[in-house]
């Protein structure tokens, strides 16, 4: 012991201080510590990546390329104290270049195009696609953001200018408006006012059995009743209408040109200021005068070469013309072919006439008969 920590007196020692040793206030493992070796640390399942976390079960720190956390961002407003969980931002770009695979980025650049694409920001962005040699994902979507939100920020079933359309509880929106549409399907559940509208197909809802296209003024142009057929207007008077597989003109018909009909009824009069051109075997007029404005009535018209063989029996026929009751026929009878009959009228069951005025009469022969 040092003398300056001891006193001699007489046959006695007192010891002022005893110092065992230098106190340790630092630890150093030295380059040759094996943490595999360490008591509490399990390091059995170290794999690249992988973190130490404590093990309740084990009472262990274990290494673990896959352990369970659990990161509390704690409960607003509430509670003061929290953790941030932050992804990828920015406020000058707006889609990424760059993102791994499941990496999610927000762009808060504001973006006030309204045509759905603008400079993509107010957006969150995630990679999809596999990552390529440089470790960054070949595909990003958009899956959200401010800039979609914002589109559906307006009271249901109101049509609302540079929104999305909201329908309300009843499936309905307040106005639709288009430049042009094109439906395969266009049902009505109520009236309506349609300025343009391309479809292949216009039903009625259950229920309804009308349909009716207006003017801008309100008056009728197509009247369409389940049980009416349909119906034609001009001027608010209906003109034509189709029923039980019928057309039926409640108007006059005004026919300019030529027009063709298979079949047709007419309920009026029909007024033709062009040519009639009727095709077909037999036509019949019901009627109980025919008035004709022309002087003369020409029967086989545009006969071959203008001769009068072809004209034979052409004439009028009262009652039937296979088995009359009566006629008057052109006659001319070919005989051979470098002399023929001569040409007459031929009329049956005869001419009676209260005044008969003969001009010229001509005969070959004068047969007086004999006398004994």
């Amino acid at each position: 012991m040092s003398t300056a920590y001891r006193v001699v007196v007489g046959d006695r020692t007192l010891v002022k201080k005893v110092i065992v040793g230098t106190p340790l206030d630092t630890v150093v493992i030295g380059p040759y510590a094996d943490i595999d070796n360490i008591i509490g640390v399990d390091t059995s399942a170290k794999a690249d990546g992988a973190i130490f976390a404590y093990d309740s079960a084990s009472g262990n720190w274990i290494a673990s390329d896959n352990p369970f956390l659990e990161v509390d961002g704690k409960f607003y407003p509430s509670d003061s104290v929290h953790t941030n969980i932050l992804i990828r931002r920015s406020g000058t770009q707006g889609e990424p270049i760059y993102l791994q695979q499941g990496e999610l980025a927000y762009s808060f650049l504001s973006d006030t195009a309204t045509d759905g694409f603008g400079n993509g920001g107010d957006r969150l962005y995630i990679a999809t696609g596999e990552n390529n040699d440089s470790g960054y994902s070949t595909n990003i979507d958009i899956i959200g953001g401010k800039y979609f939100t914002d589109l559906l920020n307006h009271q249901q079933g109101t049509l609302t200018k540079n929104s999305a359309i909201l329908v309300d509880s009843d499936r309905k929106i307040d106005l639709l408006l288009a430049d042009s549409a094109s439906m395969a399907i266009l049902r009505v559940t109520e009236e309506g006012i349609i300025q343009r509208v391309r479809t292949n197909r216009i039903q009625l809802p259950t229920g309804s059995t009308s349909l009716f296209l207006l003017d801008n003024q309100g008056n009728s142009l197509i009247e369409a009743d389940s049980g009416d057929g349909v119906i034609l207007y001009w001027n608010g008077t209906p003109q034509l209408r189709t029923d039980d597989g019928s057309i039926n003109v409640l108007n006059n018909l005004d026919v300019s040109g030529i027009t063709t009909l298979d079949s047709t009824t007419i309920d009026g009069n029909l007024l033709v200021t062009g040519d009639v051109v009727v095709q077909g075997e037999t036509t019949n007029l019901s009627t109980t005068q025919l008035l004709i404005e022309d002087k003369q009535i020409v029967i086989g018209d545009n006969t071959p070469y203008n001769s009068p063989e072809f004209a034979h029996n052409a004439g009028i026929a009262l009652g039937d013309s296979a088995f009359p009751i009566a006629f008057m026929r052109y006659k001319n009878d070919p005989i051979s072919p470098v002399s023929r009959d001569s040409a007459y009228w031929e009329f049956y069951p005869g001419i009676k006439a209260s005044r008969l005025e003969v001009p010229v009469l001509e005969f070959e022969v004068i047969d007086c008969g004999t006398y004994a």
